[in-house]
């Protein structure tokens, strides 16, 4: 599909309601229709819980304050960074002690950080910088329901490893308390931006997912109580992806996402897609209940 037509069908999709807006936009990033009524890929299966699943146990995998303390819950020994405020107007700043480096991040959505140095001396900036993070962009464009129920503000916490580069991103993709594969994200909000897959016994896989493979990497010393804090705090889920980070040794809660890619990531091959999607048991309850919605329409 080209670049033109692709543009035009995105802008298309967001003109119409939630379920085929999200059927056109898997069209346009996956190359073909999405099985809405009976999921069998991974990614169908991720859209299939944007637009069904609206189950309490998800209610705090969007909020990333809240998800801090919840992770610390299922599995205490996980370490948080230290948030140093929250709030919606960024001129309190100027009131707090920062540490030499911090992440600004907005509480309920993705895909915005700043990071900053030091004390915040130039308010004006920051408001420029971070002028819309308080809409709700997750939840109204692309129906993620988890991130509606996030208290809508924004937060400082530490910047975790080597000042002005984030450390390696370890998101590992747990099924019922199994995690079954480990994507490493390197460069993040960087040009150079590179991604590697890995099985659970640290096996390369063959997979690529929108970004150039990253260079092979020897298994980290800290993996298997990775795996385990992983597996504890994506326990009590079907399917969750938890992110963690590793830090001299020390193991951090990134965040946890139920929503990867908002499913529109597109699997490298493709019998990739099948067999993580044969890995996540959808709630049979849930099918059963949307499918009667369904025929009684």
């Amino acid at each position: 599909m080209n670049k033109k037509l692709q543009d035009g069908l995105i802008r298309l999709a967001y003109r119409l309601p939630m379920q085929p807006r999200r059927q056109l936009l898997y069209l346009v990033h996956q190359g073909r229709w999405a099985r809405h009524r009976d999921p069998k890929l991974m990614t169908e299966k991720v859209n299939w819980r944007v637009l069904y699943d609206r189950r309490d146990l998800l209610s705090w995998t969007c909020d990333k304050l809240q998800m801090k303390l919840e992770a610390q819950r299922l599995r205490p020994d996980i370490n948080v960074p230290k948030v140093y405020w929250s709030g919606r107007d960024v001129a309190e700043l100027t009131n707090v002690e920062l540490p030499d480096h911090w992440v600004l991040k907005p509480n309920h959505r993705s895909g915005f950080i700043h990071l900053g140095d030091g004390l915040v001396t130039d308010i004006d900036e920051l408001r420029r910088l971070t002028d819309g993070w308080l809409d709700e962009a997750n939840w109204k464009a692309n129906g993620e329901w988890a991130y509606s129920l996030a208290e809508r503000t924004l937060f400082v916490e530490e910047a975790l490893g080597e000042p002005g580069r984030p450390p390696a991103d370890y998101k590992f993709y747990v099924f019922d308390g199994k995690p079954r594969l480990v994507q490493v994200d390197r460069g993040r909000f960087n040009p150079d931006h590179s991604r590697r897959h890995y099985d659970e016994n640290w096996e390369p896989v063959d997979l690529k997912v929108d970004l150039p493979f990253g260079p092979l990497e020897p298994r980290p010393e800290a993996f298997d109580r990775m795996l385990a804090i992983a597996g504890a705090v994506g326990s009590p889920f079907d399917f969750m992806r938890v992110d963690l980070y590793c830090i001299d040794g020390e193991v951090y809660l990134g965040e946890v996402t139920p929503y990867p890619a908002s499913g529109h990531g597109r699997y490298e091959p493709r019998s990739l897609d099948v067999l993580m999607g044969s890995y996540w048991k959808l709630p049979t309850h849930l099918r059963r209940t949307w499918f009667r919605k369904v025929l009684c329409r």
